[in-house]
């Protein structure tokens, strides 16, 4: 989808991405909203909202680069955050959101809901290499303060299919099997 500036009436965050996508330097937006804390809302509104492409997907993509430049701008935000990750259908948004989850240490807020979602998507083979690979990374959080997790994580990749695993995924199940 090609984007005009003169289409519609853009929120300013918008326009920030608008311009980013058409210079090439979206991740370096990240800097401006590390800089600017306080213009996080506009961009997790866009990245948890309803609107169509390209704004979830490139404002979330930004927030995890901000989470890895600073999570703890994003601690307030982690309710909203979770609770778009475990709604949403968009792969994108799943991938991104997932990624600044796991930046995060293991919180009370949805728990049982996080790990049932997490166990869904590693026994599901269409679930995306990344969200498998992002997802065995939070459940590693989890094993480490619940260990009798991990036999139903290994007996779930145990499960996979070989031939149907991507080479990233069998070097994250190994990882995970192996504990390294």
């Amino acid at each position: 989808m090609k984007i005009k500036k003169s289409e519609l009436p853009f929120t300013p965050t918008q326009k920030l991405i608008i311009e980013a996508i058409h210079s090439r330097q979206v991740t370096q937006l990240s800097n401006y909203f590390v800089q600017y804390p306080n213009k996080l809302p506009g961009l997790l509104e866009l990245a948890c909202g309803n609107l169509g492409h390209p704004f979830p997907e490139y404002a979330s993509w930004i927030l995890t680069h901000v989470a890895n430049k600073k999570v703890s701008l994003l601690e307030k935000y982690y309710e909203p955050i979770l609770d778009t990750l475990l709604k949403t259908n968009n792969e994108s948004v799943r991938r991104n959101l997932l990624a600044i989850v796991n930046r995060f240490q293991l919180q009370d807020y949805e728990e049982s809901n996080l790990l049932n979602v997490l166990f869904g998507w590693l026994a599901n083979p269409n679930t995306k290499p990344a969200v498998v690979m992002y997802t065995l990374e939070k459940l590693k959080q989890y094993c480490k303060t619940f260990p009798e997790l991990t036999r139903e994580v290994i007996a779930i990749l145990e499960l996979r299919n070989e031939s149907e695993i991507t080479p990233a995924v069998k070097v994250a199940k190994r990882k995970f099997i192996t504990g390294k």
